[in-house]
């Protein structure tokens, strides 16, 4: 049966589909209804991993500027 459900687990990201199989306990039959569950989780990952205290601590412990690590993020999200 396809449901709203399927269609936005196949428009998904490859990410936020395996962490919603992940939250479904491995089943992916069961993974489309843990879509929203696993696209909040990875938001809340993602603004801790690219907060502007690691950007800091990045800058300072390789010596690149704070400007080219902000793009740097800046490319990794519009990529995600």
């Amino acid at each position: 049966m396809y449901t709203d459900w399927t269609r936005e687990f196949e428009q998904a990201s490859p990410r936020a589909q395996a962490v919603a199989i992940a939250c479904a306990g491995g089943y992916p039959d069961e993974g489309k209804y843990y879509l929203g569950e696993a696209k909040a989780a990875i938001a809340a990952n993602d603004a801790h991993v690219f907060s502007n205290e690691n950007a800091a601590r990045v800058s300072q412990t390789s010596g690149i500027s704070l400007q080219t690590v902000h793009e740097v993020i800046r490319g990794l999200r519009a990529g995600a």
